[in-house]
């Protein structure tokens, strides 16, 4: 005897209806985003969840014997997404507050606090750390790489001093720049990634080339992208790395949309996309041409984005028009 599976749905926003082979199953509503959809035969069903003026989501999943296939994340973005133009004539996104590490500069590879009077500026006996290549701070602490290739971790005040790799990283005439997470340390070098490897103390090739890394809203994924490719990683087993996408036009910046969505631009697109890899990956382009808040429209050239996590809000910047949308999602869609 063969038993029946289902469907377990976590939808983003209300009023989403989900449809399994074209029939239409069930639909969320104000009380709850969850869907569950049972007594289906063990086989393949295409499910199709959609909203209007919203762009639907569809994947074709399989459904095994007395199992519950679950997709714990399925976020619609709206087809229109309003704009405010928030500022005009500027060069960079603002600053909402200062990051650790700018309470403290580099000067002649020594490191001093950022309060200092201009004329003692650089005097090395105020100096916190000598003869550092980076460093970045986390949790009070400071981590620095030194110009020996040592990898360091001291209080704030540059005291109590650890060595965290056992064996001298070969420094070069390069950038570096650190990474801290609760489970892992990186070393970026130029465009080549190392990871620190806490049994061996020593740094290992990662990845080549990387752009940047980013830690998902619940600590759970790291998300890596160069110039062309993005990929991701559990962040407690940094072992598979999971290809999401590659692109001809470079990327310029990829943020978390939520835990299981990216947000990024590549030329002049801004692309939402999920990062669930079963069946096709479901990605949606932004319109090139988006609507302001007093119904008419601005043309995007080359835009720089920036996400707002906590409003769930974009901001655009291009042709030195700083841009802020509506909220994209539910606040509690994480």
């Amino acid at each position: 005897m063969v038993s029946t599976g289902g469907f377990y749905l976590e939808i983003w926003p209300q009023g989403a209806e989900v449809l399994v082979d074209n029939e239409v199953k069930d639909k969320t509503n104000l009380f709850s985003n969850q869907i569950l959809i049972q007594g289906l035969s063990p086989k393949k069903y295409s499910v199709l969840v959609e909203k209007d003026d919203y762009f639907p989501w569809q994947k074709t999943l399989e459904v095994g014997d007395n199992e519950i296939t679950r997709v714990e994340n399925i976020t619609l973005i709206k087809k229109k997404i309003i704009f405010d133009d928030i500022n005009k004539d500027i060069n960079d996104f603002p600053s909402n507050s200062p990051s650790p590490e700018e309470i403290f500069f580099i000067k002649d590879n020594n490191l001093y606090p950022a309060d200092l009077p201009a004329g003692q500026a650089g005097q090395k006996d105020l100096a916190i750390i000598e003869n550092l290549l980076s460093y970045r701070i986390y949790n009070n602490e400071i981590y620095w790489l030194s110009d020996s290739g040592f990898l360091n971790r001291s209080t704030i005040s540059g005291k109590e001093i650890s060595i965290l790799n056992k064996i001298a990283f070969p420094v070069k005439n390069a950038a570096y720049k650190i990474f801290i997470f609760p489970n892992s340390i990186f070393l970026k070098e130029g465009n080549d990634l190392y990871l620190l490897n806490p049994a061996k103390k020593t740094f290992e090739k990662f990845y080549s080339p990387i752009n940047n890394i980013k830690l998902s809203p619940d600590g759970s994924k790291m998300v890596f992208f160069n110039d062309y490719e993005i990929f991701y990683s559990d962040s407690t087993d940094l072992s598979e790395k999971i290809f999401l996408h590659r692109f001809s036009e470079k990327i310029s910046d990829c943020f978390w949309l939520n835990n299981n969505y990216l947000i990024f631009n590549t030329g002049n697109k801004i692309k939402i996309s999920e990062i669930d890899t079963r069946d096709k990956i479901n990605m949606v382009d932004l319109p090139d041409n988006i609507l302001l808040a007093d119904n008419t429209y601005f043309e995007l050239k080359s835009p720089k984005i920036s996400w707002d996590e906590t409003n769930k809000k974009l901001y655009i910047l291009d042709q030195n028009n700083l841009f802020l949308s509506e909220q994209i999602t539910d606040r509690t869609n994480n």
